[in-house]
Order: C-alpha cells, then structure tokens, then sequence
C-alpha cells in the first residue's frame, strides 16, 4: 500500500510527513521514519548516477536507513525493482556521513527509514546525497565512433601528403 506524502524541508533536513499525519506537528512527525508505515524519499536525477555518500542531519531514537536502486529499466514503474543496500548503526550522533561504496549506477534512488529484520522505529532526516553520473553505454560508443573517425581521418591526411 503506496500513500503520497509531503517532502518536508527544514534547518535539520529533508523528511516526509505521510498523508495521515497533520501539517503542524512537532518532531520526529515530519521525518523520514518507519512509524507505522515506512516512509520513502524517491529521488530522479534524470539520468544514471551512482551513490557516494548520504548525509544524515537530524536523528531521533534509531537511525538505520535503506538505500534503494533501481534495477528497472526506462521509467519507474514499479517499487518492486529495487534492490536494497541497508545501513544499520547502533550509535551515531547526529549530522553524520555515511560513506557508500559499490553502489552501482541507476536514475531513480530512494531512502527509507529503517532495514528489513530489525524491530526499531528509526527517524532521520536527509541533508545531502552525494555521487557522480554515469555515463550510459551509447555515450561511450559515440565517443569510440568519433575516435574512429578522427583516427581515419588522420591517416587520411598522412596518405595525402605521403603522395602529394
């Protein structure tokens, strides 16, 4: 079962506040937790990129999160393809980094609070994503076509002058 939420943005980071919860609320209402229901912040960068680090600003009681990549292909269609990269900590103050490595390429992410088999109610807010695009592999064979192209062009001129 899906519901929109809000993304919320304040001094601490961004959260989401579900459809049932009300505007005004105090903390930890207005985070990203997994209270009830896991709340998700989906992210498109519009194009493939991998994931380097999370920046977590605000945290309240436990502050396990799950990264999601999206495996599909073309538009997002499904929340059944993603493949999930947990991140469970025991003690971390706030305003922490959490280094991502191997986190292979993708367009749509996602963040939710919590990891699968752990009875915690985790509540964090996001205050950055960082990471690089990835080139998609017809951008890598144009640039191998126009090599090509230049190398052949270059011999071209060698013969030219060779002759000339």
């Amino acid at each position: 079962v899906s519901q929109a939420g809000v993304i919320n943005h304040g001094s601490f980071g961004l959260g989401v506040r579900a459809a049932t919860e009300p505007q005004n609320v105090t903390p930890p209402n207005h985070a990203l937790d997994n209270e009830g229901s896991r709340e998700w912040l989906l992210m498109d960068f519009g194009m493939s990129h991998s994931i380097s680090q999370i920046n977590v600003g605000w945290t309240q009681n436990d502050r396990d999160f799950t990264l999601w990549r999206y495996r599909g292909v073309g538009a997002l269609n499904s929340l059944a393809s993603f493949d999930a990269i947990p991140f469970a900590f025991s003690t971390l103050a706030q305003n922490f980094n959490v280094p991502v490595t191997n986190s292979g390429a993708a367009r749509y992410w996602a963040i939710s609070a919590g990891v699968d088999g752990q009875n915690s109610t985790d509540y964090l807010k996001i205050t950055g994503v960082q990471g690089s695009v990835v080139p998609e592999p017809s951008t890598y064979a144009l640039l191998g076509t126009g090599l090509l192209a230049l190398g052949g062009l270059a011999r071209r001129r060698a013969r030219g002058t060779r002759q000339g």
